[in-house]
């Protein structure tokens, strides 16, 4: 499966696993704070983690590379995406790349118009200031929170029912409720192919509401603000970024204000809940053959460097090893076998491969031992240097070769 598609389908796993845990465990539960931790943490745990990649067995990996960060891959993925499959048509793919990333573009844009336009709105409505929050009315308002600022069509601060719905609306202001929702819906359009981004961002949007009821019974009679919400039962918002005041079922919202809150013994359920999740997530990141995805394959000898250290400069020997050098192949197997070919396809030698530090060790059948020093490596490139010392009727020659390989 072509890179990108793959981190896609885990990061959607990764999702669902959050999204169920949730679900099946933490939604009865009345902390609403650890709630809203655990579904934006798990988000964004879920669509990092498979960038991650952790070597299982690390025997055969080279220092530093042991965790690596592969954001790049991500771009190589894109550069590449026409080798998606020999059974595909690589055009067809490349356009349905395209098209994903097209969506997520356009999604993006008309958030952002969007926005614009509000802040155009804001920038026309008239403002008053309670408590030292912002009060914006506009005739196009419904009661709504936006960052730091409280949205109302008008506002008395002596009417009853307007000093209730300012109370709901500070609370989304003063927990930030906006900035969830800021960077989830980004992450929403670019995983929008995604379902259960949308149900977590939907549980998002439940809890903020729970979490801005509480604080609004902790001032005001149960029954009166049960009968305030019911009252404005139709209103919405169509904007991304703003709480609206009844985004969400009403009942579900006077059950939970109603409910006993949870006792501190069942908070088990997240010191236990939580390092499983991520653990489980965690799979996605090892890697069953440690690094050896980036080392195993067909190496094809492409640029061959002799620098002579001591010795006659015997141009005939050092050119017949260019040749076998950079006309040769060196296949290295996931067995920690290896093969070289001469080029002309004959076995020029077998035997077995190691990866100790930075060295590329080849110990032959009869157990003659070379080590490569790898300078550098890749998914795609594999660069080595070592030492070569041979006995001729004009010398010793002593010198180090160094050779770069290009994964086939």
């Amino acid at each position: 499966m072509n890179p990108f598609w793959n981190y896609l389908f885990e990061a959607s796993i990764g999702t669902a696993l959050v999204w169920l845990v949730y679900i099946l465990i933490f939604r009865g539960l009345t902390f609403f704070g650890w709630n809203r931790f655990f579904l934006l943490a798990g988000m964004l745990i879920s669509i990092l983690m498979p960038l991650i990649e952790v070597p299982l067995f690390p025997n055969n990996t080279l220092p530093g590379r042991d965790i690596i960060y592969s954001f790049n891959k991500l771009e190589v993925a894109i550069r590449d995406s026409t080798t998606f499959s020999s059974a595909w048509n690589p055009l067809l793919m490349q356009v349905i790349l395209y098209a994903y990333f097209g969506v997520a573009a356009l999604r993006i844009s008309v958030f952002g118009i969007g926005t614009i336009s509000l802040f155009q709105k804001i920038r026309n409505a008239k403002e008053k200031k309670l408590q030292e929050i912002g009060i914006y009315m506009h005739p196009d308002f419904k009661p709504a929170s936006f960052f730091n600022k409280i949205l109302m069509p008008s506002f008395e601060p002596d009417n009853n029912l307007h000093y209730q719905i300012f109370l709901h609306e500070s609370a989304h202001v003063r927990l930030k409720h906006s900035w969830d929702l800021l960077g989830l819906h980004l992450i929403k359009s670019i995983f929008w192919i995604n379902p259960f981004v949308y149900l977590i961002e939907r549980n998002v949007r439940e809890v903020h509401e729970f979490q801005a009821d509480r604080k609004v019974i902790q001032q005001i009679a149960f029954k009166d603000y049960c009968q305030l919400l019911v009252n404005n039962l139709s209103q919405s918002s169509n904007s991304h970024l703003i709480n609206s005041f009844n985004q969400f079922q009403i009942k579900n919202r006077i059950v939970m204000m109603n409910k006993r809150r949870s006792t501190n013994e069942n908070k088990w359920k997240y010191f236990i809940g939580i390092p499983l999740l991520v653990l489980v997530l965690g799979l996605f990141s090892l890697k069953m053959t440690g690094q050896e995805d980036n080392v195993t394959g067909t190496w094809l000898g492409s640029d061959f460097e002799f620098t002579l250290n001591e010795g006659p400069d015997l141009k005939e020997l050092i050119e017949g090893g260019k040749n076998l050098h950079v006309d040769g192949k060196l296949i290295l197997n996931q067995n920690n076998t290896y093969q070289i070919l001469d080029p002309t396809g004959t076995m020029n030698g077998k035997g077995k491969w190691k990866l100790e530090s930075k060295n590329l060790k080849l110990t032959s059948q009869d157990g003659h031992v070379v080590a490569y020093q790898i300078e550098e490596i890749s998914n795609a490139k594999m660069i080595t240097s070592h030492q070569v010392s041979m006995e001729t009727p004009e010398g010793t020659i002593s010198g180090t070769i160094r050779l770069t390989y290009v994964k086939r």
